[in-house]
């Protein structure tokens, strides 16, 4: 019999399985004990046979396993409550690996679940707060983010999960000091950021205050999610306001002088473009410095690569938006921007393309020396 089909089968005929009590020699918590041991093999093995597993729904098999899964665990509320924590966590990862397949993600609409994953995320990000220790919380919270950030790039469940607060627990959440719950968190919220349906409940949040210490402290894979989710949450008029309150323009600006990856300076830039479009926030950037920051990346080269020349782009785009600004745009031509965007007008750079496998930086210097060396060959 295969792992699926035992799975099946066991939960099948045991669809309710509340914890055994240890202290009670009766047959019967004997009983649960041995169906509670049979289920967590069967989780343990489907979830190593499946790891590297992204489609299931060409097989009715799998079908029937997410059902019983979702239907006899996911939402009975007295097992959930009541079952062992690494019990739950197993169940969680084998959802987790079946909702690879868009087929099955769909079925969790069918069947109801999202309602229950949202009020089950939220009590977990309680508990979370109230007590980081608890076993295997943390794991759950894991398997929980993963799941809805897989959900959340779907117009169809981006709706539901907003309907269903979501986003509020995922605001929450930023404060965690776990790193792979923080990852999930900002990947889920940017890919809710990106459709118009959820953007106005996500400006709502107030969690400026932990994107700021995100971009301010943490490595550049969070800086650039932050900083990612901060440009798509600055196209809302609401959120601008927000983000001039708390302060955030400080934080930007110095990823401008200080940050080093192409990927995290796009989205900084735009950021920062977006915000603009109100004028005391141009005003704002332009007394921190920000116009001498931005020019730096005219400076006339021979060749630039594509993500070199998409920042270059952004860039113009960026001081263009500024500009709308009068006192700003008097300190651009007064800092030689004209003159900067008039030789990159009559003479632009020659894009080249840079090998994935290269371990090309993209820094003026190493630019430089790039275009040394292809006159040269």
């Amino acid at each position: 019999m295969s792992t699926c089909d035992l799975l099946l089968s066991l939960l099948s005929s045991s669809p309710s399985l509340p914890p055994f009590d240890p202290s009670s020699p009766s047959s019967n918590e004997t009983q649960k004990s041995f169906q509670l041991e049979t289920e967590t093999t069967a989780l343990d093995r489907f979830i190593i046979e499946h790891s590297g597993t992204y489609e299931f729904s060409q097989q009715p098999t799998f079908h029937q396993l997410f059902d019983r899964l979702v239907q006899a665990r996911l939402l009975d509320k007295l097992w959930l409550d009541s079952a062992p924590k690494d019990h739950v966590l197993r169940i969680l990862q084998s959802l987790r690996i079946l909702t690879r397949d868009p087929v099955l993600q769909q079925k969790l609409i069918s069947l109801q679940a999202i309602p229950v994953v949202a009020v089950f995320l939220t009590e977990t990000t309680t508990s979370l707060f109230l007590d980081e220790e608890q076993p295997f919380l943390s794991d759950i919270l894991v398997e929980l983010t993963s799941i809805v950030n897989r959900l959340s790039p779907n117009d169809n469940f981006r709706l539901l999960l907003v309907q269903h607060n979501v986003h509020h627990s995922l605001a929450l959440l930023l404060r965690t000091s776990h790193t792979t719950i923080l990852r999930c968190v900002l990947e889920a919220l940017v890919n809710l950021a990106e459709s118009a349906v959820s953007l106005k409940a996500l400006a709502e949040l107030d969690c400026w205050d932990c994107l700021i210490d995100i971009l301010e402290s943490y490595d550049t894979q969070y800086k650039q999610l932050a900083a990612e989710l901060v440009a798509l949450l600055t196209t809302d008029s609401t959120a601008r306001q927000k983000l001039r309150a708390m302060k955030c323009s400080n934080a930007l600006v110095s990823l401008m002088y200080q940050a080093q990856d192409v990927s995290l300076l796009l989205s900084v830039v735009s950021a920062i473009e977006h915000s603009s479009i109100d004028m005391e926030a141009a005003s704002e950037f332009r007394l921190l410095g920000l116009v001498n920051a931005l020019l730096t990346y005219l400076t006339p080269v021979a060749t630039v690569d594509i993500e070199a020349g998409t920042l270059l782009q952004a860039v113009i785009s960026c001081l263009t938006q500024m500009s709308m600004d009068d006192e700003t745009a008097f300190q651009i031509r007064q800092s030689n921007g004209v003159c900067l965007l008039g030789k990159l007008l009559i003479s632009p750079p020659t894009l080249i393309i840079v090998p994935e496998s290269s371990d090309f930086e993209l820094t003026p210097e190493s630019i430089a020396l790039r275009q040394t060396q292809w006159k040269t060959n």
